[in-house]
């Protein structure tokens, strides 16, 4: 991995730590002893393994949760359930959206 790509995946670990540390104010980057991610991207987050992934190009995985928010009413969010062939179904939403559901539900 070069040190571009290093970079951009720490800048998009310490941007989701900002959006996380209302609920987990202890969050922080996991590390190892070369610094570079584990398999877990964000500890001390209750029982969410968080793993961070950020690109250049937008995700099909975006597009397709943009279309699910599509006409949505005040109080509705949208989640994208996904799953491929022999996979198991993910559910995919909004980081913003989690955080508060989170909050209001434990």
């Amino acid at each position: 991995m070069g040190k571009l790509s290093r970079t951009k995946g720490k800048k998009g670990e310490l941007e989701i730590i900002t959006v996380l540390k209302s609920k987990y104010p202890d969050a922080k980057r996991e590390l190892d002893q070369f610094q570079e991610s584990l398999t877990c991207d964000i500890k001390n987050t209750g029982k969410y393994r968080i793993q961070v992934k950020r690109r250049k190009v937008r995700p099909a995985v975006e597009v397709m949760l943009q279309e699910a928010a599509i006409g949505i009413e005040v109080g509705e969010v949208p989640l994208l359930m996904i799953r491929g062939d022999k996979g198991r179904w993910l559910a995919v939403m909004y980081a913003e959206d989690w955080i508060r559901e989170v909050t209001l539900n434990g």
